[in-house]
C-alpha cells in the first residue's frame, strides 16, 4: 500500500467481527495488539451500532478505535458490516429488519411505520432484505457516506 505518499507494508492483526461493539472489551486487547509488533489493525464497524435509529448516528466506537490505535502507534483499516454479511443481514440496524417486508414492497417511510409489525420479533431478527432493494441500499448508503463524512471530520490525517 501507498501510505502519506511512501510504500507501506501491513503487519497486519485482525479484530474479530464484533470485537469493537465494546470499548470496555478492547481495552485489554490493543495492549495484546501493540505486543506483537503490529503495525496495522483491521477493525470493524457496523451499521447497527452506526445508526441505531434511522437518521441518528453514534460513531462513539469508531472514535475510540482511532484513539486507541493512535495511542498504540498501529493504523487502523476498518471493515463497514452493513446490509449483508455473507448473505445474512445480521449487521443491519433493527429498524430495517423490522421494516423490511415493507421496504421489500417500495413502501415510501410514513406507510412503513404504519405497516411496521411491532410485536414481530421472529422476523427482526430473520430480516431477509432483498440486494436488489434499492431503498435498503440508499439507506445503507447514506450510513456509510456519514461514517467517512465522520472520520474525516474527527481525524485530520484522513486524505
Amino acid at each position: 500500500m501507498i501510505v502519506d505518499g511512501r510504500p507501506f507494508l501491513l503487519l497486519a492483526g485482525e479484530l474479530h467481527n464484533s470485537s469493537a461493539s465494546s470499548v470496555e472489551y478492547m481495552t485489554p486487547i490493543w495492549d495484546k495488539l501493540a505486543a506483537m509488533n503490529i503495525n496495522t489493525v483491521i477493525g470493524t464497524m457496523s451499521w447497527e451500532l452506526a445508526e441505531p435509529e434511522e437518521g441518528k448516528f453514534d460513531f462513539s466506537l469508531v472514535d475510540a478505535q482511532i484513539q486507541e490505535a493512535r495511542k498504540h502507534n498501529v493504523r487502523l483499516g476498518l471493515i463497514w458490516f452493513a446490509t449483508w454479511k455473507n448473505a445474512n443481514a445480521d449487521y443491519a440496524p433493527l429498524w430495517v429488519k423490522e421494516e423490511s417486508e415493507a421496504v421489500s414492497r417500495g413502501a415510501d417511510p410514513a406507510e412503513r411505520r404504519r405497516d411496521s409489525p411491532a410485536g414481530a420479533a421472529s422476523d427482526r431478527y430473520n430480516a431477509s432484505l432483498s440486494p436488489l432493494g434499492e431503498e435498503t441500499m440508499s439507506a445503507d448508503a447514506r450510513a456509510y457516506r456519514a461514517l467517512m463524512r465522520h472520520i474525516r471530520q474527527t481525524d485530520p490525517s484522513t486524505p
